[in-house]
């Protein structure tokens, strides 16, 4: 019997046609573990997990423990026969109310009813990522996403940014709003190749999907790793117009306020660069005579252990002189972190070193502790610059 003929008649045990390639996969290899069979079956790993799922559940196949852990196919047999008599059961039980329910049908009223609003819970990461898959596919105008710390690159993992991609290559505009870190910086570029991004610093792991202001998603995250198996995500959707139209307005009024996320990207660059920057003058303090750590650490009075970008102790002087470059979106609670450090290390030059002008507040807290202020605009200052401040010192 050739393959497909054998697949077609599996599917007349209610099988679908994917499940039935996968189960004849199976017969033949005598099991495989997940992975293995989406390479075979050029699936994604959310795809192939509900579908493995569903086989265990109709009782096609069964897990063996082990590493990896595999997918094992049911003999044959037996679960055909358990699907005959199945089958069998559902056959008397038709039968039996096939009378009642067409009976019952004549004394229904035919008044017609406007269609309510639906809503929905979904429950898993698998499903909020292809109920997300599924409404961007079906977006015709506008798409707007609210995402958490590493919501670019859950889409990138498991392939929804095509579908993105897809949606704009349709002229479907699409507005994204969301944090950015060092650690995503790969992820949020290849976005702004097919969106516009603005920054929002979210502090929940929430995402929010708005398509053409008629259908939501969303999604608040008990947590936000990278697992795509994670049963933590519970979303809501919905298609109350009512509902849609609010939040695409509260989605509007925050959109407005906030910068583009290539202003971001820019300061973080520049921070990354004031940061190498530091690597440098860690090798000419090491060469002048300096013991350095960077990043390192500095005992205060209190027998406290407090951290900087660098710290360096003369070997001569005893001098001590410690820098921290100011992190993006962190800038007052480091400056007052910074405070309190330099309070328990008075015998300490503290140096805060900044790539852009700090604002009335922050520099009024700042001169409360002689924290010392570079402003650096440009990362090839910054040694020259901190050469002369330590010969000053």
């Amino acid at each position: 019997m050739a393959d497909e003929d054998f697949i077609d008649d599996l599917t007349r045990f209610g099988l679908s046609h994917e499940e039935a390639r996968i189960v004849l996969f199976l017969l033949r290899v005598g099991g495989a573990p997940a992975s293995i069979v989406a390479n075979r079956f050029k699936l994604n790993r959310v795809k192939i997990y509900r579908i493995m799922s569903a086989l265990e559940e109709k009782g096609w196949v069964e897990l063996v423990l082990g590493r990896p852990v595999r997918y094992v196919a049911k003999p044959l047999d037996s679960v055909l026969n358990a699907c005959i008599e199945e089958t069998r059961k559902n056959y008397s039980t038709l039968e039996e109310k096939k009378a009642s329910l067409i009976e019952l049908s004549r004394t229904l009223k035919t008044d017609s009813l406007p269609e309510e609003p639906r809503f929905k819970i979904i429950r898993g990461r698998p499903n909020a990522f292809e109920d997300i898959g599924e409404m961007v596919k079906r977006a015709k105008h506008r798409i707007l996403y609210i995402y958490p710390a590493k919501g670019l690159e859950h889409l990138t993992m498991v392939g929804i940014d095509n579908m993105f991609k897809a949606a704009s290559e349709r002229r479907v505009r699409i507005e994204m709003l969301g944090p950015v870190s060092e650690e995503v910086i790969t992820y949020t570029k290849h976005f702004m190749d097919f969106s516009e991004i603005r920054f929002f610093p979210l502090q929940t792991p929430l995402r929010l999907l708005i398509v053409d202001g008629k259908e939501v998603f969303m999604t608040l995250s008990i947590d936000d790793d990278l697992s795509l198996d994670s049963p933590n995500d519970t979303g809501i959707w919905t298609n109350a117009i009512d509902f849609a139209k609010g939040m695409t307005s509260s989605f509007d009024a925050i959109w407005k306020g906030a910068p583009p996320i290539e202003q971001i990207l820019n300061q973080l660059e520049l921070q990354n660069g004031l940061k190498e920057g530091l690597k440098i003058v860690r090798d000419i303090l090491k060469e002048s005579g300096w013991r350095v750590e960077s990043p390192g650490t500095i005992i205060g009075e209190s027998g406290s252990t407090h951290s900087y970008d660098l710290a360096a102790t003369s070997v001569k002087t005893k001098k001590a002189i410690v820098f921290d470059v100011l992190n993006y979106g962190e800038s007052m609670s480091q400056i007052m972190a910074l405070n309190i450090k330099s309070l328990d290390v008075e015998a300490c030059t503290s140096f805060l070193i900044t790539a852009r002008t700090l604002s009335t507040e922050e520099a009024a807290i700042v001169g409360l502790h002689d924290l010392r202020v570079l402003h650096i605009t440009d990362p090839k200052n910054l040694i020259e610059t901190i050469r002369k401040r330590i010969e000053a010192l």
